[in-house]
């Protein structure tokens, strides 16, 4: 939990100005050279923070013949404060946003724009996925092992479910390579089994396909999960337009050659159209 000190840094006040402002709130009033040897700093940065505070509101100044006394104001100016500070991180956020667009117009369109990260946990996980939402395709590519220790999480089991009823109402079809074909044991029945519902389509990788690594692709980025012999696990992300475009290119070649099983479907008929509407959309 934040100290009192760690929130107001927070909100704009300096090591001086929380100290002397705390401090002012404790004593009642006081003035600036009797707090100076209370609290142990120097005379110049006490009166420049019993300024800068008055100037923000904090502290009301009684002018005195022995010596001006400071005493705080109504603490509830520290939520003007904040409400501020939000309205000016919101302005820069704007005008942030107005650069970048302007500065994509002026890069030259030859420039490649290249971006790769590579992060560990969970929660990375978690981020890119939340990432691949916002497929302006509306389609995301994927080829995911459900045997990874992290599945054993429950927690991330349940956000793995919750994605995917949001990718539902976001619209956005997904195409699944699966590794297993026996599902009565799996952690996402109900995700695996009804796939209308969950607008996917699933096919079965040839098992000389069956390695540690999974990954998702959208728009004009691939997310790679990777393995090493210890089962730990980091999270790869690339963004490359020219890159990504043949990760597509080998995904569906693959996906054409793969075999779709009727354990996942309800009958064969329903299986065919299912193959066959997914072929006719990748020639």
């Amino acid at each position: 939990m934040s100290t009192k000190k760690e929130i107001l840094k927070k909100i704009g006040f300096s090591e001086n100005e929380s100290k002397v402002y705390l401090s002012i709130l404790h004593l009642g009033k006081v003035t600036a050279a009797k707090l100076s040897r209370l609290i142990c700093l120097d005379k110049s940065s006490t009166y420049r923070a019993t300024i800068h505070l008055e100037e923000m509101g904090l502290l009301i100044k009684h002018p005195k013949k022995r010596g001006t006394t400071y005493e705080a104001s109504n603490v509830d100016v520290l939520r003007n404060i904040y409400d501020g500070k939000v309205i000016e991180l919101e302005t820069q956020g704007t005008q942030l946003s107005s650069l970048i667009d302007d500065l994509k117009k002026s890069q030259k369109k030859s420039k490649r724009s290249t971006y790769i990260v590579v992060e560990r946990g969970i929660e990375a996980l978690q981020f890119r996925m939340e990432e691949s939402l916002k497929s302006k395709e509306k389609l995301i590519r994927e080829q995911f092992r459900t045997d990874h220790r992290f599945f054993n999480n429950k927690q991330h089991v349940k956000f793995v479910i919750n994605h995917a009823k949001r990718r539902i109402r976001a619209g956005v079809r997904l195409m699944q390579l699966e590794y297993f074909r026996d599902p009565k044991w799996h952690k996402f029945k109900d995700v695996m089994f009804d796939q209308k519902k969950y607008k996917k389509e699933i096919r079965i990788l040839p098992e000389e396909l069956n390695d540690r690594n999974s990954f998702r692709i959208w728009d004009d980025t691939i997310n790679i999960v990777s393995y090493d012999d210890k089962n730990e696990f980091i999270v790869i992300t690339i963004k490359d337009k020219f890159v990504i475009q043949l990760m597509k290119t080998m995904y569906d070649f693959i996906w054409r050659r793969s075999k779709a099983s009727e354990i996942f479907y309800s009958n064969k008929e329903a299986s065919f159209n299912i193959i066959s509407s997914a072929s006719s959309r990748l020639k």
